[in-house]
Order: structure tokens, then sequence, then C-alpha cells
């Protein structure tokens, strides 16, 4: 069964071609190689977290496996009185917290919602998504950070959201599957779930699941290999585990507001008993984070989708859901 609908979404930002953006990313010639373990966005992200009015930033660590980690929080000025909402946000890999807040501007989104934002610090830069893996336990680290931050600040521990980007974006969905107690919905950008989590990903909740992926990104591709599994199956798996009505898709396309190269569809499974499933396809889309902004025209990574603001979109997902 398929059912459309109509939407006017208005929320724009075009770049400038200096300010990242989609400047010259036709340019085969500039590509150097890159994979999700090293997509080498880092050189064109600071290394301190810019400043936002309206919001504080500051730092604590926390320990795990014997090594204290770096947290970095971003917090309204203001507060509301009840407990805030927060979003853990996971880095790409060769990335840091303020690289990711950076590019993002996700603490924009803290200045507006009163959201706090968390961000974290992966062992080395790259997070351990894969069960198959040695290497540090990020799972457990992720839920002993959720438990310590709920425990030492005015956190409503019903209303923590996960998100993340490639390496970051793998890592989210291996947390949904093994601690969908502690998340109230996740989101993936230009990532989906590799094939080694989704062999053992049995979760007692289905945690409302929100994905976005450029049909061009060669780092991970949207159709999937024999590493990762393909967006589009994700998403009817995520559909079927949710208790969503078998084959009911809601589906629309998002209006053309920026001439980007970039057109998406936003796919919404019906119907769904428990959790959520939803995916945002990116015609013509890369490597990216819909409307993030880079200082240098990162060509190598394709198109950056500007008609829609990845932050708001997840956001609207995230906001209204809460832990049972």
């Amino acid at each position: 069964m398929m059912l459309f609908r109509s939407s006017l979404l208005a929320v724009t930002l075009l770049f400038a071609a200096c300010g990242g953006g989609n400047g010259g990313a036709d340019d085969d010639t500039a590509s150097p190689p890159a994979s999700v373990d090293d997509p080498q966005i880092e050189p064109a992200a600071g290394r301190e977290p810019v400043a936002v009015t309206g919001t504080r930033t500051f730092e604590e660590t926390v320990t795990w496996e014997g090594r204290a980690r770096q947290v970095i929080y971003v917090a309204p000025d203001t507060a509301s009185g009840a407990a805030a909402p927060a979003i853990v946000m996971l880095h790409y890999a060769t990335g840091t917290p303020s690289d990711f807040l950076n590019v993002t501007r996700i603490a924009e989104l803290s200045a507006r919602t009163g959201a706090w934002i968390i961000a974290p610090a992966a062992e080395q830069r790259r997070w351990n998504d894969d069960p198959m893996r040695d290497g540090a336990d990020d799972v457990g680290f992720l839920a002993a950070l959720i438990e310590q931050a709920v425990a030492s600040h005015p956190l409503d521990a019903r209303r923590i959201y996960m998100a993340g980007m490639s390496n970051g974006g793998f890592m989210t969905t291996r947390f949904a599957c093994e601690h969908p107690e502690l998340i109230a919905a996740a989101a993936s950008v230009a990532a989906g779930m590799r094939r080694t989590a989704a062999a053992s990903c049995a979760p007692a909740r289905a945690v409302p699941l929100l994905l976005m992926h450029g049909t061009d990104d060669r780092i991970v591709p949207y159709d999937g290999n024999d590493e990762f599994v393909a967006e589009s199956s994700l998403f009817k798996t995520w559909a079927q585990r949710s208790g969503c009505i078998a084959g009911a898709v809601l589906y629309e396309t998002l209006p053309d507001l920026v001439d980007d190269g970039t057109a998406t569809t936003d796919a919404t499974a019906a119907g769904c008993a428990r959790g959520a499933a939803r995916l945002y396809t990116i015609g013509g889309g890369g490597h990216t984070w819909p409307q993030w902004q880079t200082p240098l025209p990162l060509r190598w990574l394709g198109l950056t989708a500007e008609d829609f603001s990845a932050n708001d979109t997840i956001w609207a997902f995230f906001h209204n859901r809460r832990l049972p």
C-alpha cells in the first residue's frame, strides 16, 4: 500500500562556495581515497566548539575501561524548570566532538529548543560500531555516559536521544539494538547498519529510527555492500520490528527550494504498533549532513542537501518521543 501527501517544508540555507555546501563537488580529480573509517572530514573542522548565543559549553570526563574520555556538553542558558531532553551526538571517524558540533551547528538547536547536546569522544577518534571487531567497549561507554549525565544534570531520563553521522551513525544503530532501554529515539545520517550488527540485532523494544542517506554516497553506498546493509532494507526491517503495516509507506517529495543538485524523498512507515521507521533518501546526495557547514569544499564527499535541515528534521522526529 502506498500513501502520498504534500508538504510546505520551508527551512533553507545556502552556503557560500568557500563555506562548505556543494562548491566544486563534481570535481572527481580532487577525490582522495576515503572510507567510513577515514572519511577525511576532520581537516575541515575547528578544534574548539564555536560559541553560540543562548548556550553554555563545558567539558566532563567519563572513566571507562580505566581511561578518562572527553565529553562536551552544550546546555541552554535559560533553564525551563523541568528536566530537559538531551541528544547524544556521535561524531564521524577521525573527527572530534568539537568538529562535529561545529560542522552541524547543533548548538543553535539547543538555544532554540532547550535541549541539551552531549558530544562524547571515541577512542582514537573511531567508534567500535562492529560487534565482531575487537577494541573499545563503546556500547558500555555510551550506556555509562547516559547514566552519569542523567544522574549529574537536570535531564529527563525518558527523553534521551542519540544521533550520529557515518561511523557515528553506525554506532547509533548498534546502540539502539543493544540498549533500547536508554534512548527514546535514534537518527543515523550517511550510515545505516553493519551486517555484523544486523545479524545480532534483537532489541526488546523497537527504538524509533530516522535514517538520512544520499544515493551518491561513495563512502557508505546507499544500496549497501558486503559490509553494510542497504538503506531500503534496513528501513523495511525496522518497520517490521516496529509493528508497522506491511508495505504501508507514506511518501513525500520535499520541495526543491535550493539548486543544490539534490532531491529528497521522505518515506514513513505507516500504522506502527510500536516504534517508528522513517527514511530520507537524498537523491544525488553524498556522504554529508544536510545543511552542515564546513570551512572547505569537501568535494570527495559529494553533494550536500540544502533543501532541509538535518538538525530540525531530527529534532521534529525526536522531541515528542519518550521511553515507556
